[in-house]
């Protein structure tokens, strides 16, 4: 097939080269009716002659599509017409440009597939890698996850949570003993830190430190009781007080919890913070309120968000 006898087909049936098949089968049906002999009675040679061409040209134009819809001779004639081209400006023979073209897209699609296979090698062998680190580090974090246990469980069993008990002379001496233990616990924690390999443990350590670090701070210097003189938003920030310390009491006592029982408990703190927040926002309290909030954070992303 031809290229100019293509082109010659197109211009027979009145289209342009970049039809549709359904385009060209509907112009196709029209002149066939149009020209037919049966509606030429008085020229029926000429309307022979003339549907001869457009079955001719119809039939040509068919025969270009075989390869696929929207293929045309004209688009192969067109591509190979440039490949050649560009071989004949390099000086090789279409055959050996042709041979060399291809030779180049195999090697562009084995690069390709070849950096492929490297990047997901790489992320593989990354998870990989990242999994035995968290495996390595359970037993480091478990360390640190038994000293706070002990710390905040003794600070509960031996009432130091209330300030006025820890106001009583023995009570004091024993309290500030508990103090120095936890300080030394908490530095001990510190150094650990920088030895976790994994993600996920190194970030459930710096939380466990800040937790512990914040608690005890916030235990110690504790919420002045004529900070705010209204008996109403004092009142309801006892509340936020004994939610949290309740809370804190019931997930370091109890070891075996289920998970959704911990998010139900979580959630009761949370909420009488809010709730107080809301009700008192100008309240010189509000600022102890958001304290328990950066300290159950960091609990709940150190001991129980998992990742």
């Amino acid at each position: 097939m031809i290229k100019g006898e293509l082109i010659e087909a197109y211009r027979t049936l009145g289209i342009s080269t970049d039809s549709r098949l359904s385009e060209i089968n509907k112009i196709y049906r029209k002149l066939a009716k149009r020209f037919h002999p049966d509606s030429n009675a008085e020229n029926p040679d000429y309307s022979h002659d003339t549907i001869v061409r457009i079955n001719e040209a119809y039939d040509l134009i068919k025969e270009s599509y075989k390869r696929g819809p929207g293929f045309s001779v004209i688009h192969d004639y067109e591509v190979a017409r440039g490949v050649y081209n560009e071989g004949i400006k390099k000086g090789y023979s279409s055959y050996d440009h042709l041979k060399a073209r291809a030779r180049e897209q195999e090697k562009k699609r084995e690069e390709k597939e070849k950096k492929g296979r490297e990047a997901f090698e790489k992320i593989i062998e990354k998870t990989v890698i990242e999994r035995k680190n968290e495996i390595r580090d359970e037993k480091y974090f478990g360390l640190i996850s038994n000293t706070a246990y002990e710390l905040i469980s003794c600070y509960f069993d031996k009432n130091f949570n209330n300030a006025v008990f820890r106001t009583r002379p023995q009570t004091e001496i024993k309290f500030k003993k508990y103090i120095e233990i936890y300080d030394r616990q908490l530095e001990e924690i510190k150094s650990l830190t920088p030895s976790f390999r994994s993600k996920l443990h190194s970030e459930r350590a710096d939380n466990a430190y800040e937790f512990l670090k914040s608690f005890i701070d916030d235990a110690v210097k504790g919420c002045p009781v004529d900070v705010d003189r209204r008996a109403q938003a004092y009142q309801e920030f006892q509340r936020v007080a004994g939610a949290y310390e309740k809370f804190l009491m019931f997930f370091f006592s109890v070891r075996k919890i289920g998970m959704e029982e911990i998010l139900q408990m979580f959630k009761k703190p949370l909420d009488a913070i809010e709730n107080f927040l809301q009700s008192f926002p100008e309240s010189p309290l509000t600022r102890f309120a958001e304290i328990k909030i950066i300290i159950l954070g960091s609990m709940y992303r150190a001991f129980i968000k998992k990742v």
